[in-house]
């Protein structure tokens, strides 16, 4: 049952496939080929002191993940394993997939995300980039994809990654927790 107000039912419509879901829908899609086939986000990351529009992005996508996150942890305050596993995807997000890699880029050192491992990264085990870069990056890549991933494959099930880890999981988990009732359920 719609609650009465405005904001419920714009709330409700967002949720239920009504035209404000469908508007929003039309926006992301617009902000995504303007994002990928223009430079018209160049200017404004410049502008607020970003190095490009990926970056950009990436701060839009760590806020839209924190957002959701704390939105999530709000709903969910009286299960402690959804807090938990929000609070890790929301830190990974900001620190190991933004923060880490951009510092690294400030102190021209080579940007690597520490929140992929192979085989979701392919590059991190092909010599060709492997060993352009230090040390204990190299290790880490190694030891990670092939100690690190198996291990918690065999403890925590194969959705560890995509559930506390991964960027895209970490979206759908915490911005996109209110659609996920639309998913379709079939098999």
């Amino acid at each position: 049952m719609i609650k009465a107000g405005t904001a419920h039912w714009l709330l409700h419509d967002v949720k239920n496939r009504g035209i404000t879901a469908w508007l929003l829908s039309a926006l992301l899609t617009a902000f995504y080929l303007v994002l990928y086939f223009t430079e018209w986000f160049t200017h404004p990351a410049r502008a607020i002191g970003l190095d490009s529009k990926w970056t950009l992005y990436g701060l839009l996508y760590t806020l839209a993940v924190t957002l959701g996150g704390l939105w999530m942890i709000r709903k969910y305050r009286h299960n402690r394993y959804q807090i938990v596993r929000t609070s890790v995807v929301i830190f990974v997000q900001a620190t190991f997939a933004f923060s880490i890699p951009h510092l690294l880029k400030f102190l021209h050192q080579p940007e690597y995300y520490f929140s992929y491992l192979w085989p979701l990264k392919m590059d991190y085990l092909t010599p060709s980039y492997i060993f352009s870069l230090p040390l204990p990056f190299i290790l880490y890549s190694f030891l990670g994809s092939a100690l690190l991933v198996p291990i918690l494959a065999a403890f925590f099930g194969k959705r560890w990654y995509c559930s506390w880890i991964c960027g895209c999981g970490g979206l759908a988990n915490t911005f996109g927790e209110p659609w996920r009732h639309l998913s379709d359920k079939s098999s």
